[in-house]
C-alpha cells in the first residue's frame, strides 16, 4: 500500500525516591581565621559525619508511537498504536559521608554517598491496529514495532551500585536570614528505558493481519537492553530562623 496520514510520539519520564539516614559525627573543629574579605578574624569550623541507612528510588517511564494512515489505493484506514513501559525500582543500603565548613559568613557542604542494593527492571510491551474498509473495522492486538513475538511483560532483578555527590554553598545575609545554592547528581548503572527495548528488526509478514500460513523469521524478539541514567539537579534556598 501507498499510504498517507501522520504520526505521533508521546514520551513520559518520572523519577522519585525516599531514604531515611543514621548519622555520626566522626571528628569536628572550631577556631578562629583571618578572612581576606573581612580583613579581620572570623570564626571557623568543621565536622564530618558518617551515614547509614535505607534507599529507594523508581524510575517510570513509558514511550507510545500511534499512527493513523490512509491508503492511496484503496478504501482502507489503519490507525496503529505501539506501547513501550519500562519501570526500574532500587531497594537497598546506603553508606554515605558528610562534610560541613564554615569560616565567617560562607559555609560549604558536600556529601558523598552510595546505595548498594537490588534494582527490579520490568518492560511491558503492547500494540493494537485498528483496519477500517468499507466503513467496517477490524481490531488487531498488535502493532508495528509490537508484534506476538515481543508483546508482554518481562521483569528481572539486577544487582546496582548508586553513587551520589553534593555540593551546597550557603551565605549567612543577617543573624536570622540564610541564602543557599547547592548542585547533586546520582549516577545510576543499570537501568532500561523504553526507546531501548525497540527493535526495528519487523517481519512484515507479521503486521496485521498476520500473513496466513506464517513464513519467515519470527522477529522484532525481546531481549532486555540497559543503559546508565544521569540525574543532575541545582537547587536554590533561603533559611529563616527566630
Amino acid at each position: 500500500h501507498r499510504v498517507t496520514g501522520d504520526i505521533g510520539v508521546t514520551s513520559r519520564s518520572q523519577f522519585e525516591g525516599a531514604a531515611f539516614r543514621f548519622r555520626k559525627q566522626l571528628f569536628g573543629t572550631q577556631g578562629c581565621g583571618y578572612s581576606q574579605l573581612a580583613c579581620q578574624t572570623v570564626p571557623t569550623s568543621s565536622r564530618l559525619d558518617f551515614t547509614i541507612g535505607y534507599r529507594f528510588w523508581e524510575l517510570g517511564e513509558s514511550l507510545s508511537v500511534r499512527e493513523r494512515l490512509n491508503s492511496q489505493t484503496a478504501a482502507e484506514a489503519f490507525d496503529i498504536t505501539d506501547n513501550f513501559g519500562t519501570r526500574n525500582q532500587f531497594n537497598g543500603t546506603e553508606l554515605g559521608f558528610v562534610w560541613q565548613g564554615r569560616r565567617g559568613w560562607w559555609s560549604l557542604d558536600a556529601l558523598m554517598r552510595v546505595g548498594i542494593g537490588n534494582v527490579h527492571q520490568t518492560v511491558t510491551i503492547d500494540g493494537s491496529t485498528a483496519i477500517t474498509e468499507n466503513g467496517a473495522t477490524t481490531n488487531h492486538q498488535t502493532g508495528f514495532l509490537a508484534q506476538r513475538t515481543n508483546i508482554g511483560t518481562y521483569d528481572r532483578d539486577e544487582f546496582a551500585i548508586v553513587p551520589e555527590l553534593g555540593l551546597t554553598l550557603g551565605y549567612q545575609m543577617t543573624k536570622r536570614v540564610r541564602v543557599t545554592a547547592g548542585y547533586s547528581m546520582i549516577y545510576i548503572g543499570n537501568v532500561v528505558r523504553p526507546g531501548d527495548q525497540v527493535s526495528l528488526d519487523v517481519n512484515p509478514n507479521l503486521l496485521a493481519p498476520e500473513l496466513s500460513p506464517f513464513s519467515g523469521a519470527l522477529r522484532p524478539e525481546f531481549a532486555f537492553q540497559e543503559t546508565d541514567y544521569w540525574i543532575q539537579g541545582l537547587s536554590l534556598g533561603a533559611e529563616f530562623r527566630w
